[in-house]
């Protein structure tokens, strides 16, 4: 209505007063318009790249609940203040006593200041018993990859949080060891993204088993930009329908077994092929984009110089 013809007519010195008047109502309804549609589609480009990548909120669509704690996973909120209201934003994984490994486009629209980390809790907005913890950050906490880009397809997608304190540890509270190599063995991913294509999002979070498919087939079956910092991997529920992260996973770990049968974080919730629906499912058929871990080291110790590599 407010873009029919009627409302883009000429003035002229015949229009009465009330046709003026509501010329007037209707172009500055126009104008609001035109400038919400201006903001929501800057909002658009800093969560999706040119090439339909979805990623900044990814998640593990279609996955179980873990009979199995994950103690290292870290729900990472933005808060706003002002509103009195949080928002869920990205997962991470605690990889010292004082250190967060997370996802660097996790902050690209960061519009705020103010963050809060969940720890030891399956829940993603609150700690569930006496040992879980919830520690407020600023983003001056948040160290980016230098040579992160989100342009040149998620390269680097790596950042890590310094924690104003040291977190103390217990059965709830753990840090996950990192991979000096991609372990292949019982690969998992865990986080707390949309449920399914209805954009059901889960209290507690999920997790899905899978496996990892070489860069190669990646690249020819996702058709996103895939680099020597990537390594991809697919996934199916208890039932055998094809899972993986979604949006709401972003910065979540991708797990395996390692040698000595202990978990390892082998990657990073980076970025996946959505579907173009009102949803914005992903595509859950074809491989999901992780950071690569090992290739990530230099950097990760350079700001968490205790985090354990194996």
């Amino acid at each position: 209505q407010l873009l029919s013809r009627k409302y883009w007519s000429t003035w002229s010195p015949f229009t009465t007063c009330e046709e003026t008047n509501q010329l007037r109502k209707h172009s500055s309804q126009i104008v609001s318009l035109l400038n919400s549609l201006w903001i929501f589609s800057l909002f658009l480009c800093a969560v999706t790249s040119p090439d339909g990548e979805n990623s900044g909120e990814e998640k593990v669509s279609f996955g179980d609940e873990p009979i199995e704690d994950y103690p290292s996973l870290v729900s990472l909120i933005m808060y706003y203040k002002s509103k009195n209201e949080t928002r869920r934003m990205c997962g991470g994984t605690l990889i010292t006593d004082q250190h967060i490994l997370t996802a660097a486009h996790c902050w690209d629209a960061a519009d705020t200041k103010t963050f809060k980390a969940v720890l030891g809790s399956r829940h993603k907005f609150h700690a569930e018993n006496d040992d879980g913890d919830v520690i407020a950050f600023d983003l001056d906490s948040v160290s980016m990859h230098p040579y992160y880009s989100a342009r040149l397809g998620f390269v680097n997608d790596t950042a890590v949080v310094t924690l104003p304190r040291k977190v103390k540890q217990s059965r709830a509270i753990k840090p996950i060891r990192l991979a000096k190599q991609v372990y292949t063995d019982n690969v998992r991913v865990v986080g707390w993204g949309m449920m399914d294509c209805k954009g059901g999002v889960p209290d507690r979070y999920l997790y899905a088993k899978g496996w990892i498919v070489d860069n190669k087939t990646c690249l020819k079956a996702s058709r996103l930009k895939i680099s020597k910092s990537h390594i991809c991997a697919k996934f199916k529920n208890k039932k055998g329908d094809d899972s993986g992260s979604d949006r709401g996973d972003s910065g979540g770990p991708l797990l395996a077994t390692a040698a000595d049968g202990k978990d390892v974080q082998i990657g990073i919730v980076c970025k996946s092929r959505k579907m173009y629906r009102p949803s914005e499912c992903t595509r859950v058929s074809i491989p999901m984009v992780y950071t690569n871990v090992p290739g990530e080291e230099t950097f990760i110790k350079s700001i968490a110089p205790n985090a354990e590599f194996v």
